[in-house]
């Protein structure tokens, strides 16, 4: 217990330059930006976040204050301007907005809220930032910063993945069944971006090898934490270790990742879901060497 107590206090004492976590903060205080302003061109914001009749609920005009701040925190996220508060306010404000209707929400709120959460406790401004460059005079920086935010950004992306695979339990998306869920979700018109009707039918194989890919993408997803732990092992012994360390498996899931994000985004709409997901693969970029 005492050796496990030790290597807990170490993990969490471990330090590692900041370029990846300030990736993640650009990402993240780009993806809230994206998130919020995604509503303004089409007119929903107060129908969406506005009690209509006022009756004790926020007032439009409240609704844009909240908006438009909520919109300024993001920008001064993404630019590292004094960061820590920033995150701070990027949370509270955009937590405050997506919970003023139970009814309007998405996947990717949770997921922008607790990257947001992880940032606060992060030296996501240590570089590649406006405080960077006020405190060294440069925009980059060698300073050291605390390690655990990104390792559990890393766990929560594969929660989200893993957890959404095993959820896909029909027919449709299992091993063994017809794998036609992508065929019919390019055909819903809630979901598509583009009416592919016509000529779908004859694309009908790309799509079931398109939904077997997502769902053993998502299912097998853990394997990420096994290759990263290789990898900051790699000086131990072990066949498996070699094999998943001399295919890069991280990079191979990145690059795996990006390729599914952007088919999904490219043909549905799924507003900044994208982009949100993706702004936890910098975490994944990170050389650590185990120690023990």
């Amino acid at each position: 217990m005492k050796k496990l107590w030790a290597r807990w206090l170490h993990l969490l004492e471990l330090r590692e330059p900041g370029l990846q976590l300030a990736l993640c903060r650009i990402m993240a205080g780009i993806g809230l930006v994206a998130s919020v302003s995604f509503v303004l061109p089409h007119g929903t914001l107060i129908a969406l976040w506005s009690d209509a009749g006022y009756r004790g609920g926020p007032s439009p005009s409240l609704i844009w204050i909240l908006a438009f701040t909520t919109l300024l925190s993001g920008l001064l996220l993404a630019l590292g301007l004094f960061t820590r508060i920033a995150a701070i306010l990027s949370l509270v404000l955009f937590n405050l907005l997506i919970h003023l209707n139970p009814h309007d929400g998405s996947a990717y709120d949770s997921l922008l809220t607790n990257q947001l959460f992880l940032l606060i406790f992060s030296g996501a401004g240590a570089t590649l930032s406006l405080d960077c460059k006020l405190r060294h005079g440069r925009w980059t920086s060698p300073t050291l910063v605390t390690a655990w935010p990104r390792l559990v950004m890393i766990l929560q992306l594969v929660l989200c993945y893993w957890s959404t695979g095993v959820q896909k339990i029909s027919g449709h998306w299992l091993p063994g069944g017809d794998l036609s869920a992508v065929y019919y979700t390019l055909q819903d018109p809630f979901w598509r971006r583009w009416d592919l009707t016509p000529g779908l039918s004859q694309a009908y194989p790309i799509t079931q090898l398109t939904t077997a890919f997502s769902w053993w993408f998502e299912v097998l997803s853990p394997l990420l934490l096994l290759a990263l732990y290789y990898r900051a092992t790699a000086d131990r012994p072990g066949r498996q270790r070699r094999v998943f360390n001399r295919i890069n498996y991280p990079l191979c899931f990145a690059i795996w990742g990006i390729l599914f994000h952007l088919g999904i985004h490219f043909f549905m709409r799924v507003g900044p879901f994208s982009w949100i997901i993706l702004s936890y693969y910098p975490a994944l970029f990170q050389r650590m060497k185990a120690e023990g």
